[in-house]
């Protein structure tokens, strides 16, 4: 646990057990080599503010059911598809995870997650490009997702545990699609649809904490489901372009709401 790793260029390294190291770099040039995960295999970088792996010259992590964890800041690491990723950063106010351009090693990507993501603790994402997360979302201990300039899309659940916010600060660009069921939890900072019109969900709505807005900010409706919890919700506006059943009081302050469904 008090070691890192240098994996020079032409050179490559298999992760077929629950392995733990510092960080990754390359060599002196900066440049490194591969590391493959294999099936059901778990990396943690212990030291992701140091160098994390984005000196790697290839981090293969196709292989199904693979667990790549980065702890205390992520800001390193690499930009780039993972099968299950979480960031782990319970200790201090770390850079944001951003994966947008940082230098010439670490390019402005669109990341796809095969399985699940987490974020737990004080990691603040921020998106420098599209994320496609093909599993569940988890934002929670203090989590902030800010969606800024580009899309979101989760095909499955997303979950806003204790102290998480979502937000999308530079409203009126991108979209947010939410396949899958949306719960706020009680303990949550909340969601805050700002003045953004491009939030959706596909599934139901449970609403146990904050949903806040202003402005125009709206949630589209377009699937099948609920819209409850224990908590009362107050937004701008919304779109029902589906079927739903609501089971909780709505306060639209803006604007009356468009049903479609």
């Amino acid at each position: 646990t008090n070691d890192f790793a240098e994996i020079d260029p032409g050179f490559s390294v298999t992760v077929d057990t629950n392995a733990i190291v510092q960080y990754i770099i390359g060599d002196v040039s900066n440049i490194g080599g591969t590391v493959t995960m294999a099936a059901n295999s778990t990396l943690e970088i212990l030291d992701s503010s140091v160098s994390g792996t984005y000196q790697l010259g290839l981090l293969d992590t196709s292989a199904p059911g693979n667990t790549v964890i980065y702890d205390g800041n992520p800001f390193y690491a690499k930009h780039q598809n993972y099968y299950n990723l979480i960031f782990n950063n319970a200790t201090t106010n770390a850079n944001d995870f951003y994966n947008g351009l940082v230098n010439s090693y670490d390019p402005s990507v669109a990341m796809t997650i095969a399985g699940d993501m987490t974020v737990i603790g004080k990691t603040k994402v921020q998106q420098g490009d599209d994320f496609t997360i093909l599993g569940n979302l988890v934002l929670s201990t203090n989590a902030q997702w800010d969606c800024s300039l580009f899309n979101l899309t989760v095909t499955s659940n997303l979950m806003l545990g204790a102290g998480a916010l979502l937000l999308d600060l530079a409203a009126g660009s991108g979209s947010n699609y939410f396949e899958g069921n949306v719960t706020v939890s009680a303990s949550a900072i909340g969601w805050n649809v700002s003045d953004a019109i491009e939030w959706a969900i596909g599934g139901s709505l449970t609403n146990n904490g904050t949903i806040v807005g202003k402005g125009y900010g709206s949630i589209t409706f377009d699937g099948v489901g609920n819209i409850a919890g224990s908590k009362a919700i107050k937004i701008p506006t919304l779109t029902i372009n589906g079927t739903y059943a609501i089971g909780t009081t709505i306060t639209l302050t803006t604007n009356a709401p468009t049903i479609n469904g």
